[in-house]
């Protein structure tokens, strides 16, 4: 009894900055349920600087708080697909998720520096107006890590202007939103990191954001394909390149979709060279690489990274979109030395001739070269991924310490495996 009292005590005695460091690491679900540890700690998990809502474990927190009673749901009011979670369907479910984010709000004490919404749920622009007006009105100035999830849903919504009162930023992730306006603002001087993904707005808007971010040190661009070819996304004004490096001078973390350098920057055409910023770049991620038509303008942006040390490339073998005139297999940069280059990894690899050689030639220009990861389309048979497996073996390396590790989807092979030591 001793024992337990003397633990109570020291929990108890706790000084508030180390409470708050330990419920800021825990889920915040967990947080939320330290409030049965004592008295004093009842209302601990209300002054935390960082809040998390996610749809897909909510009813678990609002069952502890007791501030909204967990709905009972019909297997109708339900989406299921392989066993993937979509989400209710009902209004009800949607009063009773905002009903409990409101609570949760009202409850709160003090500020708020990590902010996260991320809600699978349909047509509930107005709720998220509501959030982002607390947000605005009491935490302005305090708030440094702001991201909105929306799932999947073809419904973007419209931000209001209020996300340009928090001047003090430093990540900014969005998905599924609009920012198809001409926004005034006196710029995100400490953004470090922007992540934009199924996001509509105009070139015009996007550089105008990026070069209001002078700080930006990760850059994150993608779209699903049922943006692709629509104007509204990132409508296509005349910009090249150049134009949009100029906004990332010091930009070390760059994730783009081929779709859009293609169509919306390139104008399909490969150009000659890239502007000297990406000399910072480290880790490079291509999203929506279609082989061997990408090939030029990939191997454009890895001789314009000589301080590259991670390549990801996310292959498709779809070809809906023209991105590059080029379609020529003889691409070759000689010149091209990878010297820092540590890891290259490569998800959705359709063992074409193409990909083979595009990895055969990276194995021999990186000495430092530690891993290539490559994660097979789910087409790709045994035999194939042997085959596979064989030619990079014998294949040329800079890098005697390089490790080549080839596997499959989980779901259809489950999870083969197979790698090679270094030599």
């Amino acid at each position: 009894m001793e024992v337990q009292q003397l633990s109570l005590d020291r929990i108890e005695t706790l000084p508030q900055h180390i409470t708050e460091a330990i419920l800021c690491l825990m889920p915040f679900r967990d947080a939320v349920s330290t409030s049965i540890l004592s008295k004093d700690w009842r209302y601990n998990w209300a002054k935390i600087p960082k809040l998390v809502f996610d749809t897909e474990d909510m009813f678990d927190w609002m069952a502890i708080t007791d501030q909204v009673s967990k709905p009972v749901l019909d297997e109708e009011d339900l989406e299921w697909e392989d066993s993937f979670y979509v989400g209710p369907r009902t209004n009800h479910y949607k009063r009773t998720v905002y009903n409990a984010i409101n609570d949760i709000l009202f409850l709160h004490e003090g500020q708020i520096n990590d902010f996260t919404l991320i809600l699978h749920i349909d047509n509930i622009s107005v709720e998220i107006d509501q959030t982002m007006n607390y947000l605005s009105r009491n935490n302005h100035t305090t708030l440094k890590k702001f991201k909105l999830d929306l799932g999947d849903h073809h419904n973007l919504y419209r931000l209001p202007l209020s996300i340009f009162s928090f001047h003090r930023l430093t990540d900014l992730y969005l998905k599924v939103c609009d920012l198809d306006f001409e926004p005034i603002f006196t710029g995100f001087g400490c953004l470090t990191s922007l992540h934009l993904e199924n996001v509509r707005a105009t070139t015009t808007t996007l550089l105008r954001l990026l070069s209001k971010s002078p700080s930006l040190k990760s850059f994150t661009l993608i779209k699903t394909e049922f943006h692709i070819g629509d104007d509204r996304f990132l409508n296509r004004d005349e910009y090249s390149l150049t134009d949009l490096f100029e906004c990332l001078p010091v930009i070390e973390h760059f994730c783009v979709s081929m779709s859009v350098i293609g169509v919306v920057f390139c104008c399909c055409v490969v150009p000659h060279k890239l502007p000297p910023s990406l000399v910072h770049v480290k880790h490079l991620t291509l999203d929506e690489v279609f082989f061997p038509q990408c090939i030029p303008f990939a191997l454009l942006m890895i001789k314009c990274s000589p301080n590259l040390e991670k390549l990801k490339l996310q292959v498709t073998i779809y070809r809906k979109y023209s991105y590059f005139q080029s379609e020529t297999d003889d691409v070759t940069y000689s010149d091209i030395s990878l010297e820092h280059l540590k890891e290259l990894e490569i998800e959705d690899f359709a063992n074409m001739k193409s990909e083979l050689d595009f990895v055969k030639f990276i194995l021999t220009k990186s000495p430092m070269l530690k891993k290539v990861s490559i994660c097979l389309h789910p087409e790709v048979d045994m035999l194939e991924e042997v085959m596979t497996l064989r030619i990079l073996l014998h294949s040329p390396r800079a890098s005697p310490m390089v490790k080549i590790i080839v596997e499959c989807p989980p779901k259809k092979y489950k999870g083969r495996t197979h790698i090679t030591d270094p030599l």
